[in-house]
């Protein structure tokens, strides 16, 4: 059997701790980790102590759906109930949840030292991510993939997957998936490959597009990849090869584009420096 990665082991945990869950809601488990990965807490939501479980006896908010009506729930969230196990609530690191946060547990957490959530699914209050995202902080959900974006399709369409986006078989997709360390299957299942232009770069367009992933398509993933100066211009970021922002919760790196003709790609340190950013991505969230 595959050995787990810390962010899979963490998870799979996160998911048994949920079952303790006394809500007919929804059960969510939480489960807080420190800088060098030991657990410091775990906490699930339920009705608070030496009141009646919701399973024995519905509370006003049982029937309602998940998310609304939080002032007739009894339940203390399982964010809420992680911290208040915490000795140190500055000790954690790493929020991992079942679902994310509400708004209400985000400022929470905000509050306390954790620097990184990570959660299964997205809970209906998006109004929590608008207070994390502009903290520094990052917002991951773990079921997503991380997104590499382009100037336009090079090299012919990919019959194998029928992809014309950095397709992994030919032009700068091989690139990327060699310094990813994957096989094609796996580089085409585990990233997101997504182009600016069809075709001809247009500088209009390719703005318009970024403007559409930044609002739609960042928010919970892992990781972003933008390729060459051109499209970080695009979305309005100073291009510093092999360097790394944090934008909306999400970490985005700027790396030269895997043209051939490239002069980076000629040096053995910055293709070392490429390996190291796609293949550490790749190590963290896809396999």
């Amino acid at each position: 059997m595959m050995r787990p990665s810390t962010h899979q082991y963490f998870m799979n945990l996160v998911n048994v701790v949920a079952t303790r869950s006394t809500c007919v809601r929804r059960k969510v488990g939480c489960v807080l980790v420190d800088w060098h990965k030991n657990v410091v807490a775990t906490g699930y939501n339920g009705v608070p102590r030496g009141t009646d479980h919701c399973i024995d006896c519905p509370c006003p908010g049982a029937q309602s759906k998940s998310g609304t009506n939080l002032d007739m729930c009894r339940s203390i969230h399982a964010e809420a109930n992680a911290l208040m196990q915490c000795s140190n609530v500055n000790d954690a690191r790493t929020a991992y949840v079942t679902a994310s946060p509400c708004v209400h547990c985000a400022r929470m957490l905000l509050n306390s030292g954790v620097k990184h959530v990570i959660y299964g699914v997205e809970y209906p209050h998006p109004e929590a991510f608008f207070e994390w995202q502009g903290t520094g902080r990052l917002w991951t959900c773990k079921t997503l993939k991380p997104m590499v974006v382009g100037e336009a399709p090079g090299g012919k369409k990919n019959a194998r997957s029928g992809d014309s986006t950095l397709a992994g078989a030919v032009g700068s997709g091989l690139r990327l998936r060699n310094l990813s360390g994957l096989t094609h299957d796996e580089w085409v299942s585990g990233w997101v490959r997504i182009n600016l232009c069809r075709n001809e770069w247009d500088p209009r367009k390719a703005q318009e597009k970024a403007d559409y992933l930044r609002r739609d398509m960042f928010r919970g993933r892992p990781a972003i990849v933008l390729l060459g100066a051109k499209v970080a211009r695009a979305f309005g970021y100073e291009f510093k090869p092999f360097c790394s922002i944090v934008v909306a919760g999400t970490t985005v790196y700027t790396i030269p584009h895997p043209s051939g003709l490239c002069r980076y790609w000629n040096d053995p340190d910055y293709v070392k420096m490429g390996e190291d950013v796609m293949g550490g991505i790749t190590r963290e969230w896809v396999l």
